[in-house]
Parts: structure tokens; sequence; C-alpha cells
């Protein structure tokens, strides 16, 4: 058993997997903002049915993934976080 968390430990903290769900939640967290309208500000009054559907954990997912992200020494190096911290 304790064989088996140290392994996915070292999955875990792979720097190559962690840039490629990154580089993934940032396709998805652009994807959500032009369903929005943009980074327009003020937000539309009324929210498109295709985001009021989306479920609510896609954003945290994608919120989650970059605080562990941080957590690791040079996970986030070569990384765009802009889109990231627009959407926040």
């Amino acid at each position: 058993m304790p064989e088996q968390i140290l392994k996915s430990d070292s999955c875990l903290q792979d720097g190559t997997l962690i840039q490629s769900a990154l580089s993934f939640y940032r396709l998805m967290v652009v994807w959500l903002v032009r369903l929005v309208g943009g980074f327009k500000m003020p937000l539309h009054s009324t929210c498109p049915t295709e985001f009021a559907s989306m479920p609510e954990h896609f954003v945290e997912d994608a919120m989650e993934l970059l605080i562990f992200a941080s957590r690791i020494p040079k996970a986030l190096d070569g990384v765009l976080l802009d889109d990231f911290m627009i959407s926040l």
C-alpha cells in the first residue's frame, strides 16, 4: 500500500502532466469566458443558457489545480496564467 501511495504522489508531481492539465483547464476557462461574452465589464444582465447549464465543478477543478500546481516547485514555469487570473 505505501508503494502505491508513493507512485501516485510521483505521478501527481510530474511537471509535464501538470502543465498539460493546466493547458487544458486554461482552454476550458477561455471557452467559458467566451460563453458569457468575453472579459467585458459590466457583465450582461442575462446569463447565456449554455453557461448556466455548465456544472460548477468545472471552475472549481480549474482553480484547485492552479492552487495545487503553485505548491510544486517549477510546475508553473512556462504556463500562461493571464487567462486564469482574468477569470477570477
